[in-house]
């Protein structure tokens, strides 16, 4: 071992010359008994156990004597095995000299051995520990007789105080100078509890204790229930990342980095970076389940991303989407395209539970969904897309670059979504209503028209809503065509067929209004570019 120098709070054990040994660590090799030592000195001490602790510490030694001192001893002790050691001894063919020296610091004493007593009140013990399952009507079975018969078994020397009339009993408790670790009244009340049998406490909620729920927990329990409900398991990553995870996913806003944050003392030493992404995290659990011959995975994390630096870091909840498979086409979307569309209703799917309305994701200028073909580095270019929602980014969506699949050795596509839940959590989350139902028949209309593909169906929703028509109540796109192999519409064109339903609360429409109606709503899709189809 290396020698260390002793510092100046270190407390020896010395003879007239020098130290001999570390107070409570450990003693030196000119005090050790070998086959030569005639004279023994027996000497039984108590030390306190901070400074047993620092001392210890500061040498990095941690024996077997540092490990007692430092939960505390007890100082009444001394005597007792001092003579023990001596009697030992003498029993092998020793004799005494001299008399025994028994040194007491009061002030060590005091707050060891001598400690003043303690307050212990019944109805405390009844307050804090509630009730038992051996409880009578009206009566606690941790009565006074059972309290002290409990503490005086642990040691303790229990007077109970004057009481007048009817009250409860209250004890004054003088501590055992070996029950260091008992200091206050609650501390003793622990003591009843741990010995009666935590298991024979009936199960009640504390009522002092009033519970908060989280102000997102709501929104949270929200979104989980609709990913859970569209297919997707919840799953739990590392919040640890790389350094390579940290420099490709550490992005806020698609254009700068937002800050990493290194651990001073990392798990290991691959990841050593707080998570900027929950990106990386779906990346490995996916890449899981590929390596185990599951082929078709759709996962969802909500967890906490890390950002700024290591003076000031900035906590904030996330959300990541993870599916690979090979997806059946629809009538819109190929195979190798239907996984991107699915992430992009994913994400109307979870906007629309922070929506007053479905149509206000169209129709509303402050909260419209829109859809931008820019995406962070590690999305593929072209198979990618940013969610907007008023115009600030809110998510990106799509397949997975195809050097990070490299990278990661996928050998599979990978579809992938980040979205912004501090930003998604500072909407009101909508709650479903119920209104009275009309007692009038509702109508039904469909128009068919054509739209270049440049329209898209946000712009048609705020054309029809900006027409004011109280008595439409709903409207939906209820099939779409692109085919031009079959003519259901010229290329780069798409058949529209629109479904709109019309009721008053009131009075049964005329079909002179119906007719004006349709014919405003003809002429505003029109305006569109839109052409009805025969």
């Amino acid at each position: 071992m290396e020698p260390s120098t002793l510092d100046a709070n270190d407390l020896v054990v010395a003879d007239h010359a020098k130290p001999l040994g570390l107070a409570g660590v450990m003693g030196g090799w000119d005090s050790m008994i070998t086959a030569e030592t005639k004279n023994i000195l027996i000497e039984a001490a108590w030390f306190d156990p901070v400074s047993v602790r620092l001392c210890a510490r500061r040498h990095g030694l941690h024996t077997d004597a540092s490990h007692r001192f430092e939960r505390g001893a007890d100082l009444n002790a001394c005597a007792a095995a001092n003579a023990l050691v001596a009697k030992l001894i003498l029993q092998s063919g020793g004799a005494p000299v001299g008399e025994l020296v028994d040194v007491v610091i009061p002030s060590v004493a005091a707050r060891t051995a001598n400690r003043a007593p303690i307050s212990l009140s019944l109805p405390q013990v009844w307050r804090h520990l509630g009730a038992t399952l051996d409880d009578q009507p009206n009566q606690s079975a941790l009565t006074a007789d059972l309290v002290l018969q409990v503490l005086t078994a642990l040691g303790c020397t229990l007077t109970e105080a004057a009481t007048s009339g009817l009250q409860p009993a209250t004890f004054s408790v003088q501590l055992p100078s070996w029950r260091l670790d008992l200091e206050r009244e609650i501390d003793l009340i622990e003591e009843v509890a741990r010995v009666y049998g935590y298991n024979r406490f009936a199960n009640t909620l504390p009522t002092a204790l009033p519970v908060i729920a989280h102000p997102t927990a709501a929104a949270e329990s929200a979104v989980r229930a609709r990913l859970l409900a569209l297919g997707y398991s919840e799953a739990i990553s590392s919040s640890f990342a790389s350094e390579s995870d940290g420099a490709t996913f550490a992005v806020t806003n698609l254009q700068a980095s937002c800050g990493v944050i290194a651990l001073e003392n990392p798990l290991s030493d691959e990841a050593h970076l707080l998570r900027p992404s929950l990106a990386p995290g779906m990346l490995t659990m996916l890449a899981h389940n590929l390596n185990r011959d599951v082929r078709e995975v759709r996962l969802f994390e909500q967890g906490t991303i890390f950002t700024g630096t290591a003076d000031q870091v900035v906590e904030s909840p996330s959300l990541s989407l993870g599916l690979t498979g090979e997806l059946p086409p629809t009538r819109l979307h190929s195979s190798k395209d239907a996984a991107v569309f699915e992430m992009k209703g994913l994400i109307e799917s979870l906007l629309s539970l922070f929506a007053s309305s479905p149509e206000s994701l169209s129709t509303s200028a402050a909260s419209a969904l829109s859809f931008s073909a820019e995406a962070p580095a590690w999305l593929e270019p072209g198979r990618s897309a940013t969610a907007l929602l008023g115009g600030a980014p809110i998510a990106c969506f799509g397949e997975l670059a195809a050097s990070q699949r490299e990278v990661r050795k996928l050998r599979q596509p990978v579809f992938l979504a980040v979205i912004d839940l501090d930003a998604l959590y500072r909407l009101p989350l909508h709650r479903a209503t119920a209104h009275e139902l009309s007692r009038f028949q509702a109508v039904e209309r469909d128009f068919s028209f054509t739209f270049a593909d440049t329209v898209p169906w946000r712009t048609i929703a705020q054309a029809i809503a900006a027409l004011a028509i109280p008595e439409l109540t709903r409207f939906t796109p209820v099939e779409i065509f692109r085919d031009a192999k079959v003519g259901s519409a010229p290329a780069g064109h798409y058949a529209l067929l629109l479904r709109c339903v019309f009721q008053s609360n009131q009075r049964t429409l005329r079909e002179d209004e119906l007719s004006e109606w349709s014919s405003r709503l003809i002429a505003a899709l029109t305006a569109l570019g839109g052409a009805i189809r025969t």
